[in-house]
């Protein structure tokens, strides 16, 4: 054992050793207290603890997950992000069309030529063509022959939450592509700058 170490009495059948002798203890308090002071360790590394971060911490910096993932990963997630958000809008759309019966087969486009019927949406015949015009309404690319009516205020509604919901995802690829092209080279970004200023 070490010099200032000293062993006790058992407990039970149990050999324990008890504490270092106070000099010991004293020097070991010192040395960890000088460690904790510095936030740059002598060998480079950091001290800092992130064990009080949550564990779900991709979600609350989702901007630096796309920063820091690689291209494919990002155009990947752009991706997902945007044809995730055309079927979400399809199937609102489609349950607006449905409640109103412009899904019903004398409803049709070509059957409602026949018959004095007021669709939501002109030129809607099934899932498909309301998924066409989700991706229509969302990246603002022009409408042709499929146009909403006015006979339906929650699909004026719906058209323009959609539209806006667009423009922010959009808005948003354009901001985490132009931040990544502009990021500097990693050699460059991992060199970690402290600035300390005295009162």
């Amino acid at each position: 054992m070490g010099m200032y170490t000293k062993e006790c009495d058992t407990i039970g059948d149990v050999p324990h050793t008890l504490c270092n002798c106070s000099r010991h203890i004293q020097r070991r308090r010192s040395q960890r207290a000088r460690l904790q002071e510095r936030v740059v360790f002598k060998s480079g590394d950091l001290n800092i603890d992130n064990s009080g971060e949550t564990k779900f911490r991709l979600f609350n910096d989702i901007v630096k997950v796309f920063l820091e993932a690689r291209w494919r990963w990002t155009i990947l997630y752009c991706v997902i992000a945007c044809v995730l958000t055309w079927f979400v809008f399809a199937a609102i759309w489609w349950m607006i069309l449905y409640l109103h019966g412009d899904l019903e087969s004398n409803h049709l486009p070509h059957a409602s030529n026949l018959t004095e019927w007021r669709p939501c949406v002109r030129e809607i015949y099934n899932f498909t063509s309301i998924f066409l015009f989700s991706i229509e309404v969302q990246t603002s690319i022009g409408y042709g022959s499929r146009a909403i009516t006015l006979e339906c205020p929650e699909a004026m509604f719906t058209m323009c939450i959609e539209s806006i919901t667009g423009k922010i995802i959009q808005s948003l690829i354009i901001g985490i592509v132009f931040a990544k092209l502009t990021k500097p080279k990693k050699s460059r970004a991992d060199s970690d700058v402290f600035k300390i200023r005295y009162h």
